[in-house]
C-alpha cells in the first residue's frame, strides 16, 4: 500500500495544475486550539487503539451513529450530521477516525479547506503518499514513515484541485483504506455520508 514517494513533486503538479501562480486561497483552517484537536494519536483526546465507540459518543456528546459491519472483525459508525466517522473492531475499539467537518485541526492549523501548500508548509519531508486515488480525487498523505501496525498515524484525502477534504488518524492499515474497513468493503447507500 505504501508508495515511499515524497508529496514535493505532486505538490509541484497540483500548483501547475491549478494555475502556476501564487493565489490567495483560504489559509489552514482553523487556529489551532479553536476546535477539536487531531494528532497522529486520536482526535478530540480520543487515542486511537484505545478509546471505544462509547468514549466518542460520551467525549464528544453524540448520539448513536448509523453503525454497520464492513468485515468480519471490523465496522464503521458515522455521524453525518457532525462530519465524523469511526472505524471499530469488531468489540468496539477505536481503529481510525476520519473528520469532514471544518472546525477540526492540527496543533500546526491545518484543516479542511487547507492547501496542498499548507501541508507542505506544515509538514514537509514528512509526507507521504500512500494512495493515488482517496474517496475526495486526489491523494492520500501520510504525515510520517513509521509502519508499525501498533503506531497511530495521522492522513489527509486532498481533492484533486490538492486542498484537503477529510483529516485522517488512525492504525495502519485503516487509516488508507478506501472504505476504512477494507478497500473491498460495500458500504450500503443508506450510510447517507460518503467517508
Amino acid at each position: 500500500m505504501m508508495t515511499n514517494r515524497r508529496l514535493a513533486p505532486m505538490l509541484i503538479v497540483l500548483g501547475l495544475a491549478v494555475g502556476g501562480c501564487a493565489t490567495t486561497g483560504p489559509g489552514p483552517g482553523p487556529d489551532p486550539g479553536s476546535g477539536p484537536s487531531v494528532s497522529g494519536d486520536g482526535f478530540a483526546g480520543l487515542t486511537v487503539l484505545r478509546s471505544s465507540v462509547s468514549d466518542v459518543e460520551t467525549s464528544l456528546g453524540l448520539t448513536t451513529p448509523f453503525s454497520a459491519p464492513q468485515t468480519e472483525d471490523c465496522s464503521l459508525h458515522i455521524w453525518a450530521d457532525d462530519g465524523l466517522a469511526v472505524t471499530t473492531t469488531a468489540a468496539g475499539t477505536v481503529l481510525a477516525f476520519v473528520m469532514q467537518g471544518p472546525e477540526a485541526s492540527t496543533p500546526q492549523g491545518i484543516a479542511v479547506g487547507s492547501t496542498a501548500a499548507d501541508l507542505d508548509a506544515a509538514y514537509g519531508s514528512a509526507l507521504t503518499v500512500i494512495r493515488r486515488d482517496s474517496p475526495a480525487g486526489g491523494p492520500v498523505v501520510l504525515v510520517d514513515n513509521r509502519t508499525s501496525d501498533e503506531s497511530s498515524h495521522l492522513a489527509f484525502d486532498l481533492t484533486a484541485d490538492g486542498d484537503v477534504a477529510r483529516i485522517r488518524v488512525g492504525a495502519l492499515p485503516w487509516v488508507g483504506y478506501a472504505d476504512y474497513c477494507s478497500d473491498e468493503a460495500s458500504r450500503p447507500e443508506s450510510t447517507g455520508w460518503p467517508l
